[in-house]
């Protein structure tokens, strides 16, 4: 994906895609943005996502 807002509309949204990607070990990686590069879903990288998806969210409103 270009950036994380092209990939959902809303904070939920983008969390349930990229948890059903993780589901089907398929990688996800943001080309451009401040998560440029390959999502990790454990630790700190399950957090930032979850920040920026807010911020995805905010920004689109």
């Amino acid at each position: 994906m270009h950036e994380m807002k092209r990939l959902g509309r809303g904070a939920a949204e983008l969390l349930a895609i990229a948890e059903d990607l993780r589901h089907h070990d398929i990688e996800l990686e943001l080309l451009t943005g401040l998560l440029q590069g390959v999502y990790d879903p454990s630790g700190h990288g399950a957090a930032l996502f979850a920040f920026f998806a807010g911020m995805a969210e905010s920004e689109r409103e």
